[in-house]
């Protein structure tokens, strides 16, 4: 997986959940990556759209039931600059089909 971004962070939490590097994970997932950054900041509509994409494609698993398919999993190691209804929005959507949602409580 290759990141342009400048931290990498999501990059790096991806590799520990779906065990790349030969390294320690938690599973062998089947990740997706979905960037959302522009520089050093997340754009609300970037981030509805990626999570509402997401939801889209868990829902396709879900109806065609493929046999390794057991969920989905969004992590949002991120933080926004403000509140966005829309945002809270598509979460609650994503949440409704059944993804997990994982968000990092310190991130500002």
């Amino acid at each position: 997986m290759h990141d342009n971004s400048n931290t990498s962070h999501g990059t790096g939490v991806a590799s520990l959940i779906g065990g790349w590097n030969g390294g320690y994970s938690i599973s062998l997932a089947n990740v997706i990556n979905v960037k959302v950054f522009c520089e050093d900041e997340a754009e609300n509509s970037l981030v509805a759209k990626a999570i509402s994409d997401i939801t889209a494609e868990h829902r396709a698993f879900v109806q065609d039931r493929p046999s390794w398919f057991k969920g989905s999993i969004i992590n949002m190691s991120f933080g926004l600059p403000d509140h966005s209804p829309l945002v809270e929005r598509v979460v609650k959507e994503a949440s409704n089909a059944g993804i997990l949602m994982i968000a990092s409580a310190g991130n500002a």
